[in-house]
């Protein structure tokens, strides 16, 4: 059974491309945080997220939803998302865009970058970076 995770989110659009999608972990004290990057085809989108646990792995999902927007260009994103009373322990984080618009018919998902390992702490131990690196 999947367990909801509380989480900050912010996002923001830039105005030169973010480079090739990538993302980062790291833990903390009943934290994780996660830095990525999103690339849109189109005009329009407003980023959102969740993201759940079970057992030893963390999934969030970035929901980039196309509201009234101009045809053309592209529109590109970084967020950070911060999720708040994680357990401690060891967890793989899977990152999951998917994409909603009226012309896609539905949600549609993106590219996933691989999973990625972080050490949770409690609230006596300092955070830990990401460990490990991407895996097919």
């Amino acid at each position: 059974m999947a367990h909801r995770i509380p989480l900050d989110f912010l996002a923001l659009r830039l105005d030169a491309p973010p480079g090739p999608p990538a993302f980062e972990v790291e833990g903390g004290a009943h934290t994780v945080v996660v830095r990525g990057r999103l690339s849109a085809g189109s005009t329009g989108w407003q980023l959102s997220a969740n993201a759940s646990r079970h057992r030893r792995r963390i999934t969030l999902h970035v929901l980039a939803q196309r509201r009234a927007g101009l045809p053309g260009g592209v529109e590109d994103h970084a967020y950070v998302a911060t999720l708040r009373d994680v357990p401690p322990g060891r967890y793989r984080v899977r990152l999951q865009h998917v994409f909603s618009a009226p012309e896609l018919g539905g949600l549609r998902e993106g590219l996933s970058p691989a999973e990625l390992t972080v050490q949770v702490d409690g609230p006596e131990a300092g955070a830990e970076p990401a460990s490990g690196g991407p895996e097919a």
